[in-house]
């Protein structure tokens, strides 16, 4: 929640720390514990929240990414490919399809 708080932040594990009143290596732990990193939980919050927005609004995909805190819509588009298998543009026409309206 704090990440997605301000999504288009440069968050660091000591950003995210200190909004917990709790210090970097006692975060480190409890994330270690979850089976997770601080890396894999930003990474998630930005492509969920970049996902969301693709889905429920008009904005493009460079506008989407500047929201979610990438500097270049190019490489925006590399880590949600990597992270969802399939460019923000391509999930954006399956969005628009009518196979996605028949699941809804």
């Amino acid at each position: 929640n704090i990440i997605i708080s301000d999504i288009s932040r440069k968050w660091t594990l000591k950003d995210i720390s200190d909004s917990l009143y709790m210090s970097c290596s006692t975060l480190k732990r409890k994330l270690k514990q979850e089976n997770t990193s601080f890396s894999e939980v930003y990474l998630n919050a930005r492509m969920n929240k970049a996902a969301k927005l693709l889905r429920n609004s008009e904005y493009n995909v460079t506008r989407v990414a500047y929201m979610c805190g990438y500097d270049s819509a190019s490489y925006f588009t590399c880590v949600f490919k990597k992270h969802f298998k399939t460019t923000p543009s391509e999930f954006l026409s399956f969005l628009s399809s009518s196979q996605y309206q028949f699941v809804n």
